[in-house]
């Protein structure tokens, strides 16, 4: 049986908890929509100086349905944020047009015959030209903010 006092601080206890997960909720929330706010990253993007040359990779096998994102959120980048960049796409023997999405795009496609991810990455890193190399899966939406950060990883 439990005392009354040990009831209320249980609930107590509980109560804290709760309002500590809502309080990391809202700072999880806030930093998203921060990392969102494509306009202020991609008017810090413009203004950096000495910008490096970034080569993305993005190894693929019949990632058609997800590769024209990746690659818009790429180009918007490399556009409209002027920030100079490649993109490599390493495909292993797609059947749905992922090589020509990405062609179509803009980017590089080196076909492998060879299976695996591992492989893929390492083909597309030795194909890379730029200064910083991100490999990045098919299924992804780049963002200024991420492209932002991680310029500013380099240049620390």
């Amino acid at each position: 049986m439990l005392h009354k006092g040990r009831g209320s601080s249980l609930k107590f206890n509980y109560t804290i908890a709760l309002l500590k997960a809502i309080a990391s909720l809202r700072q999880m929330f806030e930093r998203i929509v921060f990392n969102l706010n494509f306009e202020y990253h991609c008017r810090k993007l413009r203004e950096m100086n000495d910008k490096p040359f970034i080569s993305f990779v993005a190894p693929t096998r019949n990632e058609a349905r997800y590769l024209l994102k990746l690659l818009t959120s790429i180009n918007y980048v490399a556009q409209v944020c002027r920030v100079p960049i490649e993109t490599i796409v390493v495909d292993y023997r797609s059947e749905d047009g992922t090589p020509d999405i990405a062609k179509k795009m803009g980017a590089k496609v080196v076909e492998v015959d060879k299976p695996g991810v591992g492989y893929a990455s390492y083909i597309g890193v030795l194909s890379a030209k730029g200064d910083i190399i991100i490999r990045t899966d098919a299924d992804v939406i780049m963002t200024p903010s991420a492209i932002h950060e991680t310029i500013n990883v380099f240049h620390e």
